[in-house]
């Protein structure tokens, strides 16, 4: 794998990452939002709850591309891409930056059980829910208890990593966009001004219920 090769895997990497935190915020802001007036906004908007859900599925589908551990079909997995360059190292022309045991680091973290117990959630819930859905679940959506807190903590693993690689190999210092959801709650803000004007809701009698 040379150089250009890396550097054109973390892109579609970064790119995933950065997709997929906009997806978790979004769909989290829509399930805890901030105030009472915009759970109720989407609670009575079929379209929004849709949109609410469709964030959170689609978010497990694009991040689980990065925890795969199928060679034929997980092209983005950075468990595979370490366990390769741990492979090519030996002749590559990066090896002089950085080393084996580096490499072995990173890939210790997914074996960590903590670590590999969101993954395996992840992942499970993607292939058995989400994904194949003209299949039957060998299980309950609600018995895999992927939290919120689980993919976060996932997203921001994952950042580290990629970041790390950027930095060590290609020697170049990337930036993820630290997004929490502010498109989402703007998007909402103007929603339901544009309902008030339209007399179609009431803020100030929803909040006196």
């Amino acid at each position: 794998m040379t150089k250009q090769d890396l550097e054109n895997k973390l892109n579609k990497i970064f790119d995933i990452l950065v997709y997929s935190r906009q997806l978790f915020y979004d769909s989290y802001g829509m399930f805890v939002t901030k105030t009472n007036v915009k759970h109720l906004v989407i609670s009575v908007d079929k379209f929004l709850e849709r949109t609410r859900d469709s964030f959170w599925k689609l978010a497990i589908i694009e991040l689980s591309k990065l925890f795969g551990e199928n060679n034929s079909n997980d092209h983005y997995s950075i468990l595979l891409l370490i366990k390769t360059l741990r492979k090519k190292h030996f002749n590559a022309e990066w090896s002089s930056l950085i080393t084996p045991e580096e490499l072995k680091k990173i890939e210790a973290t997914f074996k960590v059980q903590d670590f590999k117990a969101r993954v395996n959630k992840l992942t499970e819930l993607r292939n058995q829910h989400y994904a194949h859905t003209d299949k039957i679940p060998k299980n309950n959506v609600y018995d895999l208890k992927l939290s919120f807190e689980d993919c976060f903590f996932l997203v921001d693993k994952a950042e580290i990593f990629t970041k790390d690689l950027y930095l060590k190999i290609l020697g170049k210092v990337v930036d993820f966009p630290q997004y929490e959801g502010e498109d989402m709650e703007n998007f909402l803000d103007k929603h339901i001004e544009l309902l008030e004007i339209a007399g179609l809701y009431n803020i100030n009698k929803s909040r006196n219920k």
